[in-house]
């Protein structure tokens, strides 16, 4: 202490006063910058950043509500009803339809049961229960006298539908193939 006295009692008052005049410069620079951040904060956060806004449900009228967090500040007792959202459609693109024939009546269809489920083009109009029969796999192998590879393994594949054996429910499922097509198969052999 006896130091800071001695320095000090050899300061000039010149010095004194310049010393005295930059430390309160110093004070009020560091004032003003703790008060300017603080205004900072409170500029960029308005009153409706500070709010926090609870879910508004928004009935879609599809079975299901959406949480809108940005929709209007509202108390819990108000319900608020938004417009719907425009729901903007491209068109697609233009897609040539390839039709079949079908090789009864050679008119055009797009779809059938026999094409979905056999690959055989025949249209719903021309079904007939009696030529376009089903056979099972017994039955096919016995009367074509067909083996199991012909069926598993050889080309091209033909399609089948599986149905529960109506004997035996625990027998196993019965593969249906189309008459038509294992006739056509067997000269292909």
């Amino acid at each position: 202490m006896d130091q800071q006295e001695n320095s000090q009692s050899k300061l000039t008052l010149a010095q004194r006063a310049r010393i005295e005049r930059n430390r309160k410069r110093a004070e009020q620079l560091r004032n003003s910058r703790i008060t300017k951040r603080s205004h900072e904060k409170d500029k960029g956060r308005s009153l409706e950043s500070k709010v926090q806004r609870t879910a508004v449900e928004i009935d879609t009228g599809a079975g299901f509500f959406l949480e809108d967090t940005t929709g209007e500040v509202c108390s819990s007792s108000k319900v608020v009803h938004h417009d719907p959202p425009k729901i903007v459609h491209e068109p697609g693109p233009v897609i040539e339809v390839d039709n079949l024939l079908c090789e009864e009546c050679e008119k055009e269809f797009l779809d059938s049961y026999l094409f979905k489920t056999f690959n055989f083009p025949v249209c719903d109009r021309c079904r007939d229960e009696e030529k376009h029969s089903l056979i099972t796999k017994t039955d096919a192998k016995n009367e074509f006298l067909l083996k199991d590879e012909d069926f598993d393994k050889r080309e091209p594949e033909l399609k089948f539908i599986l149905r529960k054996n109506p004997h035996n429910p625990r027998w196993g499922d019965m593969k249906l193939f189309l008459h038509l097509q294992v006739s056509t198969f067997i000269f292909l052999l």
